[in-house]
């Protein structure tokens, strides 16, 4: 009884810890009008390593300012990339200016 006990808890774990990882990449496509009304905009990519760096260790500050997430390997997402002039990702525009980079990112969310 306790070797399955432990197993489940183990397995538990370890789902959480997946959901928990990639709980934030999401491949929805973002309307215009949801872009038009955020306050900021993440482009990211689900396969970029410092767009996953990023969004693990900022996440929840960019949610609670009300960015909206947009997946730029969704093929209906990928419109933005003209509009918006993204060449690299993460890209946030953050009260009408752009910051590129998890450095450039973090630094902004950070005063």
């Amino acid at each position: 009884m306790k070797k399955k006990t432990a197993l489940t808890f183990l397995i538990l774990l370890i789902l959480i810890f997946l959901l928990n990882e990639y709980s934030f990449f999401n491949y929805k496509s973002v309307s215009p009008e949801e872009i038009d009304h955020a306050s900021n905009v993440l482009f990211y990519k689900d396969n970029c390593p410092e767009c996953k760096e990023l969004l693990k260790e900022s996440y929840f500050k960019l949610k609670r300012e009300g960015t909206v997430f947009v997946n730029m390997n969704n093929k209906e997402n990928k419109k933005y990339r003209e509009k918006y002039a993204i060449v690299f990702v993460p890209t946030l525009y953050m009260k009408d200016k752009e910051y590129i980079g998890k450095k450039d990112i973090q630094k902004q969310l950070n005063k």
